[in-house]
């Protein structure tokens, strides 16, 4: 996140409390509360979101790797990549575009001049195993 990504567009909503978001009492909230509110298509709607990718061919997309969809049209970028021992698995975090956030989305990721298929899933990568009670 920088200036220029809200925490909504981060994906970070659920850390702005009710009240606040009731209040607008905090530093961008004009901002930040326009972007809970505006549809997809409206004026202050934000364009896009931070996603869990998983890539599954090639190597792992890192910083900076291109987001493409699948007609290979760029639709965002990866923020961080790594292999992920826990999962056996490629794991990335990136922006796309609004519209392809969505779990299952099929995406492509361009790393080192090869394309490999990759897909938006749900986070975190490794399930949560502690004991919530009876």
């Amino acid at each position: 996140m920088n200036e220029e990504t809200s925490p909504i567009e981060a994906s970070l909503g659920w850390l702005i409390s009710d009240r606040r978001k009731e209040g607008g009492d905090f530093i961008g909230a004009e901002k930040i509360l326009t972007h809970i509110k505006a549809k997809p298509n409206e004026p202050g709607a934000y364009k896009q979101k931070r996603v869990s990718i998983l890539v599954h061919e090639g190597a792992p997309a890192r910083h900076d790797a291109k987001i493409l969809n699948e007609a290979l049209e760029e639709v965002g970028y990866v923020t961080s990549g790594t292999f992920a021992p826990s999962t056996g698995q490629k794991i990335a975090m990136g922006y796309v575009n609004r519209n392809l956030q969505k779990i299952g989305t099929k995406l492509r990721v361009e790393v080192r001049g090869k394309v490999s298929p990759a897909e938006v899933v749900r986070a975190p990568f490794v399930p949560h195993r502690y004991y919530r009670g009876a």
